[in-house]
């Protein structure tokens, strides 16, 4: 049907223009709200004979399941990818490809917005770790010393800023790919 084809074109955007391969969940974030979760979930296995889905971002299994016990977990652990660069060719050649017509710009777009809301969310993260530290939080935190306590606090405050970087950089560099092609 007509939004089972935009459903396809939505996510074969997303992973066309993805400099990383990406996990299921994110791709589902970056969708919403013109898709759900289970509708990203039922698109990637429509897909999964095109894909290839594994665990640190190489190579391996090409199939999900719908209605199997491992759809979730490999929806939200597993690295997603196109299965081969021939199938990007082709997804991008307009004189073979008329079924699916994927919009590069469109993928951009939507990728680097999803970057920057993530990155706003970890700001806002560490906003809250500032102003409410563990040590004011937890009942926990008592019975830890206060210098491993701060330790631990910077650690993850660290850990934050060095993601909220790294989404807006993502972010900068697809705005920046697709200002050049225009």
């Amino acid at each position: 049907t007509g939004s089972e084809i935009w459903h396809v074109t939505l996510v074969l955007e997303l992973i066309l223009v993805a400099r990383r391969p990406l996990v299921g969940t994110d791709i589902a974030a970056a969708l919403s709200p013109d898709m759900t979760t289970d509708d990203v979930r039922h698109t990637l296995s429509e897909l999964s004979a095109y894909l290839s889905f594994s665990k640190d971002g190489s190579a391996s299994r090409s199939r999900i399941e719908d209605g199997s016990s491992s759809v979730d977990s490999t929806f939200q652990s597993s690295m997603i990818r196109l299965r081969h660069v021939s199938f990007r060719h082709w997804l991008l050649d307009p004189h073979k490809n008329t079924s699916c017509r994927v919009s590069i710009s469109r993928g951009r777009t939507r990728l680097a917005m999803w970057h920057l809301s993530q990155a706003h969310s970890l700001s806002r993260r560490i906003f809250l770790n500032e102003q409410f530290p563990l040590s004011q939080s937890s009942s926990l935190a008592s019975s830890v010393n206060d210098s491993s306590e701060d330790a631990c606090s910077r650690a993850m405050e660290d850990i934050l800023q060095q993601e909220a970087i790294y989404h807006v950089l993502e972010a900068a560099i697809h705005l920046g790919q697709l200002c050049a092609a225009s």
